[in-house]
């Protein structure tokens, strides 16, 4: 078992005191505070049914993770395969697995939790009528239309919790099932408290020309726009000129606008002789698992 840091327990705190009259609440913490540890605490804590729910599959193991640090047994909603992987990945970090299918707690995806074959499930479907903690992981996704209204409304007598990082959404919408805010940390507060590394940012000049993109309703650029400005510019030497002036022999991570750019920029890197792979959700899921792990 694990001791929640001073202001992790205060943010735990203050949840439990705005569920006193309130059934929704908003927890917002920082990226690296620790919101995953914080609401696996609080799901360790609930003595009834309690669900995690993940906006997307590859997320599914690092909750479980979390549970299981805490010594939290829980049901894995997830294809058998998933299922498999983390009982793998729980005997290796904890000498034992905390994957339970028939356990109280458990983790699921937004995207198997609403689907046809989830629908089916009379098992599934009781254990949902059970749960009276609902926890969303980044809850800036939770809007009342389409899949996460569908998930949100299995659970209409449950007490929530929702938690991000950023409580604001690029398109402009409001979240959805949010009754109060508990705020935690800022960066600056927990770099200056020795909880979070200094950083610093580095803006290389570039030749990508982004003026004119349209920005989509989600608040994202043009995908295939985007795409094109890519190609014409000279960004993807770019990235392996900046890498090797500032990162050379340092494990790195790269993000790219689309697949095909992904897989561009990895083929660079190997042609200049440094070792790299490209990963997305397209990917079968035991050759992301290798990956990563070699990458650990």
């Amino acid at each position: 078992m694990i001791q929640l840091r001073p202001y992790q327990q205060d943010v735990k705190t203050a949840v439990h005191a705005a569920w006193q009259s309130h059934r929704a609440v908003l927890a917002v913490m920082p990226t690296g505070a620790g919101k995953t540890v914080v609401f696996a605490s609080v799901m360790h804590d609930h003595q009834g049914a309690a669900i995690a729910i993940v906006h997307r599959r590859e997320i599914v193991m690092q909750i479980s993770l979390a549970l299981g640090l805490l010594e939290v047994r829980h049901r894995v909603v997830a294809p058998d395969t998933t299922v498999r992987m983390i009982r793998r990945k729980h005997l290796e970090r904890y000498g034992r697995s905390y994957v339970d299918q028939n356990a109280l707690q458990g983790v699921a995806s937004v995207q198997t939790l609403t689907s046809p074959s989830a629908q089916k499930n009379a098992v599934l479907q009781a254990w949902c009528r059970q749960v009276d903690l609902v926890v969303t992981d980044e809850h800036h996704h939770y809007i009342e239309t389409g899949i996460w209204s569908r998930a949100i409304d299995l659970f209409s007598h449950a007490k929530m919790l929702g938690v991000t990082a950023t409580p604001e959404r690029a398109d402009g919408k409001g979240m959805g099932y949010v009754e109060t805010m508990v705020q935690g940390p800022s960066v600056q507060w927990l770099i200056d408290n020795d909880y979070l590394a200094r950083f610093k940012y580095l803006a290389p000049s570039s030749d990508i020309d982004m003026e004119d993109i349209r920005v989509t309703a989600s608040g994202d650029f043009n995908a295939q726009v985007l795409r094109e400005r890519v190609v014409e510019s000279h960004i993807v030497g770019d990235m392996v000129q900046q890498y090797a002036k500032h990162g050379q022999g340092h494990r790195a991570i790269g993000f790219a606008p689309d697949v095909a750019s992904a897989k561009d920029f990895a083929q660079a890197f190997r042609a200049a002789g440094i070792q790299a792979e490209a990963l997305s959700g397209k990917d079968d899921e035991r050759h992301r698992e290798h990956t990563l792990r070699r990458f650990t």
